[in-house]
């Protein structure tokens, strides 16, 4: 398989699999933590689903999938259903394979380039914020770069390494859009606290049962380079809100 072939078949390959991953999936090793949305649904046994609604809620998964990988301003409807029309009727296709993955390809490129401009300025702004947060009234640093404020001490033993906590929390950018929230979701979030981005787990390890901090994460202990999604920049510092509500 050629290096094109591979960029462009890991390109398509999202299209139906990325949804399911949490701001919880981090590693060294990706660990994907089912959203409570996921846990809680049960389909009961023999339950009719009209043909039509099937068919929706995949097309708009598949859109979701590809909106969350910041594509939708690439995509005309009526061409990606005319697409998918002729793959699912196993018709031949309108454009040649060279074509196709010329086109790919071509997204792909493009894709990278914007990614690459959002780095750049989300890595400047993060720059400038924690420079003069630092400074702020209330913030600590310590010897990594996690800049954080406590807002209520709690108390009790800290969680250790590997240890499964329960948390609320907010998650916003420097800019103050927020792009995560367990309150949102109407409950708590658990996971181990080796299982997060480095931020999480070094403040998490400082914090007792009923601590209430903000975490103030410099780019290279959250998503680095990479960044997460269409939400995340690369190069982006995160803020969070974060209530330790109980360590099991």
């Amino acid at each position: 398989m050629t290096h094109k072939r591979m960029i462009v078949t890991g390109l398509a390959a999202f299209a139906v699999g990325a949804a399911g991953l949490s701001m919880f999936s981090y590693a060294e090793e990706e660990v994907a933590i089912e959203s409570p949305e996921q846990m809680a649904f049960e389909p009961e046994a023999g339950e009719d689903i009209d043909r039509g609604d099937i068919s929706y809620a995949l097309g708009y998964r598949v859109g979701l999938d590809l909106r969350q990988q910041g594509i939708e301003y690439d995509v005309d409807t009526n061409e990606f259903a005319d697409g998918i029309a002729a793959a699912l009727g196993n018709d031949d296709p309108r454009m040649d394979e060279q074509a196709l993955m010329q086109a790919l390809f071509t997204l792909q490129l493009q894709m990278q380039a914007r990614q690459q401009e959002r780095g750049a300025e989300a890595a400047e702004a993060s720059r400038a914020f924690l420079e003069q947060n630092r400074e702020a009234e209330g913030v600590q640093v310590t010897d990594s770069g996690l800049q954080y404020r406590i807002i209520e001490e709690g108390e009790g033993d800290s969680p250790e390494r590997g240890d499964t906590v329960v948390v609320h929390y907010r998650g916003t950018l420097v800019t103050g859009e927020q792009f995560d929230s367990s309150h949102d979701r109407g409950e708590p979030a658990e996971f181990p606290t080796d299982q997060v981005i480095p931020g999480w787990t070094e403040a998490l390890m400082m914090m007792k049962p009923g601590a209430k901090w903000e975490l103030f994460i410099p780019s290279e202990l959250g998503y680095g380079e990479r960044g997460a999604g269409s939400m995340i920049p690369p190069n982006a510092a995160l803020i969070f809100e974060v209530e330790l509500l109980e360590v099991k």
